[in-house]
């Protein structure tokens, strides 16, 4: 008859040790499952420039002669200024700036000379909204500003000359936080 060996060890003896391992391993995972609630996110800021043209009746113009006409200069290609990106941050109030562009005669914008009577061109960030612009502007282009004179020849006119002339605009450039978005826009359909 075979002979049964009799264990040191009881079978349950083991069983609860399996069971301990999985209990031990189970509080692990539901540790690592555990997480802290996340923080909420910061609000996302971003600001908008937007600009128009400015006419003022007390402005400098070209007085035409008898017999001469000229085109209305309009720009034919132009960028959206950039709200500074170090600003946004400080969520300023909006922020105007009057700006001049000297436009030379291929079209290009040769100077931008800041309003001194705008109240935001002499603030503490001035000088940030100004380069905004300026690096904006460095890209437009203009038609460039043209003085046709006519002599009239009986039922013809006949053109005896054309002078290109380089001229100025103002633009009044806005910048300002709305809503934690933003885009550049000009209001102007491309």
């Amino acid at each position: 008859m075979p002979r049964l060996h009799q264990q040191t060890g009881s079978a349950h003896a083991g069983v609860t040790a399996r069971t301990g391992a999985l209990g031990a391993a189970c509080v692990l995972l539901a540790a690592c499952a555990t997480t802290t609630p996340p923080r909420p996110a910061a609000p996302s800021l971003s600001g908008i420039a937007r600009y128009e043209p400015v006419s003022r009746p007390d402005e400098a113009r070209y007085q035409l002669q008898s017999g001469q006409t000229s085109n209305a200069p309009a720009a034919t290609r132009w960028s959206d200024p950039v709200y500074p990106p170090a600003l946004v941050a400080l969520n300023l109030p909006t922020q105007v700036l009057l700006v001049k562009l000297v436009i030379d005669t291929e079209g290009h914008v040769a100077q931008v000379l800041a309003d001194a009577g705008s109240p935001d061109t002499r603030g503490p960030h001035a000088a940030a909204f100004l380069q905004a612009i300026r690096t904006a502007v460095q890209d437009w282009r203009f038609d460039p500003l043209r003085i046709v004179t006519w002599k009239d020849r009986g039922a013809d006119r006949m053109r005896v000359s054309t002078r290109t002339l380089p001229y100025s605009l103002e633009y009044r450039f806005t910048f300002s936080i709305v809503d934690g978005k933003g885009t550049a826009s000009s209001g102007r359909s491309r």
